[in-house]
């Protein structure tokens, strides 16, 4: 889900060919809830350079409390 969300947020700036991850994190915060809760993620492009871009995907439960949270390199 990091690597998905992190791609469509460099393509939401123009960058449809997106490019190979050079680093993937996530980290586990709260219990996502039981089989068939909502989650939510926002992904967003940090930063888009000229080689890389950086992004970051948070995930929130129904409550809208932070559950995990990734960083991802393209």
């Amino acid at each position: 889900m990091v690597d998905i969300g992190g791609s469509l947020a460099v393509a939401s700036k123009g960058l449809f060919a997106t490019g190979v991850s050079t680093d993937l994190n996530v980290t586990y915060i709260n219990s996502g809830g039981k089989i068939r809760d909502t989650l939510r993620a926002e992904a967003t492009c940090e930063k888009l350079g000229k080689t890389l871009a950086y992004t970051s995907v948070r995930f929130l439960n129904g409550k809208d409390e932070l559950v995990a949270r990734g960083s991802h390199t393209k």
